[in-house]
């Protein structure tokens, strides 16, 4: 019994020895471990930071190529748009020279000044060239049109048209022959001269608009008088001082400043209403006093020169 009881006591013994022990080696395991644990945390915090810190970068990075991209596209864009502004202005300049054709043997001076107060002969005189002899006008378009409505064209020949205001020294007076063919003489007189400008061409029926007006197309014409050169003639028992300019009045692109042909004109029929007719086209008949325009009506053809609403009124003895 007593060697029983001394068994039970060694063994207890023994065994609070190890469990001593063994909690011993377990907190030191632990306290390694938590540090491990502790320097592992430290490094990935770290890693990730660092990570962090590289996609920070590469987002930078990427923004910047985005807008250096945008930047390019941006100007590649304006680059384009001055290029088709170019093409569009060059198509511009392109469709200008071929309406308008003008053949001058030398360049034009500067033009003096202008001045709305001068006749129509003063500021021929300021723009007109110096060592020009004739002034030509072909139009670009070289097809045939002398074949629509010849009728109309037949209707025309041996007829008057004068492009007036019915006072004051000046007026363009133009005569219809065969098939669209005219001449026609601006006089512009002075109390001791007179600006002379003729000239001749060819109309040709462009369109019809409706049963009173059609439109024209002048396919060609040509200054005739040598211009820029003066001489004295007797007229009407007084000599008067000539000069011969290069304003075809009436048919110009711009009486003062651009005196190339004009390409499109309007030509309306006898009977056509005022109230189809422009504010501009009614004010030339009211100052003109032609007595074959009534209130509502006219009675006569009348030939308008589309650009600047000249208008010439048929003249009927």
């Amino acid at each position: 019994m007593k060697k029983k009881i001394s068994l039970v006591f060694a063994l207890a013994f023994l065994l609070s020895s190890c469990g001593g022990s063994m909690v011993k080696v377990n907190q030191s395991e632990i306290a390694q471990n938590e540090a491990k644990l502790e320097e592992k945390n430290k490094k990935k915090e770290i890693k990730d930071l660092e990570e962090s810190n590289d996609k920070k970068d590469e987002d930078k990075k990427e923004k910047s190529k985005k807008k250096t991209k945008k930047k390019i596209k941006l100007s590649d864009d304006d680059s384009e748009k001055k290029s088709k502004n170019k093409s569009s202005e060059e198509k511009k300049s392109e469709k200008k020279e071929n309406e308008i054709k003008r053949v001058y043997p030398d360049d034009k001076d500067d033009k003096k000044e202008e001045s709305k107060n001068l006749s129509p002969a003063q500021n021929s005189e300021n723009s007109s060239s110096k060592n020009q002899s004739y002034l030509s006008f072909r139009n670009s378009d070289t097809s045939d049109k002398s074949s629509n409505y010849p009728e109309l064209l037949k209707d025309l020949s041996g007829k008057k048209f004068v492009f007036s205001s019915g006072a004051g020294g000046w007026q363009t007076v133009l005569t219809f022959s065969d098939n669209g063919y005219f001449t026609a003489k601006y006089e512009d007189y002075d109390f001791d001269s007179v600006a002379i400008c003729e000239f001749n061409g060819k109309f040709s029926v462009d369109s019809k608009v409706n049963d009173t007006a059609y439109i024209f197309r002048l396919d060609k014409a040509d200054i005739t008088s040598p211009v820029n050169t003066e001489e004295v003639k007797n007229i009407g028992g007084k000599n008067m001082t000539v000069r011969y300019v290069d304003l075809p009045y009436g048919f110009a692109v711009n009486n003062d400043s651009d005196h190339s042909f004009q390409g499109k004109f309007s030509l309306y029929l006898p009977l056509r209403k005022r109230s189809e007719m422009s504010a501009e086209v009614n004010e030339w008949l009211d100052i003109s006093g032609e007595k074959n325009v009534e209130k509502d009506i006219t009675r006569i053809y009348l030939l308008i020169n589309n650009k600047t609403i000249d208008t010439f009124r048929e003249k009927v003895n």
